[in-house]
């Protein structure tokens, strides 16, 4: 008996085991956090947004700008609100000569900006069925040292949001755009909206004009492209769960074999071992009778 519970445990075990990682393999393929937006953004970009922000001058002179408020917002939905107005910005205010560091940093995050977006790390704003969140930006005076800290919050806030998760970022936010907030501003034009910002008119150089050029062409269509790698994620999700079904259904019926073949045996085992003691007992009450005689 002690051989056939062993052969019950094991086998029940090893079905156990790998259906689990079956199970493991089928959370992977249901979704994690893209390899290019995970990295996205590194330290060394935010050592180079420091970089920016220690070559201002102390005592600068003030600059006018739009910025998003973050105010009752998610960290996902202020992140993608005020994401687009960080080109705005530095096409506004921040302009150097090729050959100073200065330059050199806000190319670099200027590029950074559209490589997230080509990669479709944040989606745009889709005014489809997303209220323009104009209503949380606002105005603001203040020096380019403190207008760059506003840029480097809002990367923090991203890298935090690619880290922290171990599934894509739901970036729907369509009930907190909706909200009815007080007007914070006078008349933004929708020219300051996502979308028509980010436009190769706030790109300085050649190559950032290029990167804008594959920027729109790779977001034309965006919305068709995402329902159908939904649909194949769906049939691969489907599919995997029907042969991990299968399989794990395969494997029951063959322990439920395995198991009934083991009594079987057992069973076998005690019949003749039954016999044979009858048999022992028969012959020695034999030969007792034989003595006796």
């Amino acid at each position: 008996m002690n051989t056939h519970k062993q052969s019950h445990t094991f086998c029940k075990a090893k079905a156990w085991r790998q259906c689990f990682s079956l199970m493991m393999c089928f959370h992977v393929v249901l979704g994690d956090v893209p390899g290019p937006c995970k990295h996205s953004v590194t330290k060394e970009h935010l050592q180079n947004i420091q970089g920016l922000i220690d070559n201002q001058l102390q005592n600068d002179c003030s600059i006018a700008y739009t910025f998003m408020e973050r105010q009752s917002l998610s960290k996902v939905c202020y992140v993608k609100a005020a994401f687009p107005q960080i080109l705005e910005l530095l096409k506004a205010h921040f302009q150097y000569s090729p050959s100073s560091d200065n330059y050199r940093y806000v190319s670099t995050l200027k590029m950074l900006v559209l490589n997230i977006y080509s990669h479709k790390c944040i989606p745009e704003i889709n005014e489809e069925i997303e209220d323009d969140p104009v209503r949380f930006a606002k105005e603001y005076s203040s020096s380019r040292r403190e207008a760059v800290g506003k840029i480097k919050k809002v990367l923090q806030l991203y890298m935090e949001l690619m880290t922290e998760n171990n599934k894509p970022v739901d970036w729907n936010c369509e009930e907190e755009y909706a909200e009815d907030y007080p007007e914070l501003t006078t008349a933004l034009a929708k020219s300051t909206g996502p979308t028509s910002g980010i436009t190769a008119d706030l790109l300085d150089s050649d190559s950032d004009r290029d990167s804008g050029k594959a920027f729109r062409n790779g977001t034309r269509g965006g919305s068709h492209i995402s329902y159908k790698i939904a649909f194949i994620t769906a049939s691969v999700c489907g599919g995997l769960l029907l042969l991990i079904t299968l399989y794990c259904f395969r494997k029951q019926k063959k322990l439920k074999a395995l198991l009934h073949s083991s009594k079987v045996k057992e069973n076998q085992r005690l019949t003749s071992d039954s016999k044979d003691i009858e048999m022992q007992d028969y012959e020695i009450t034999e030969q007792s009778c034989l003595d006796s005689t």
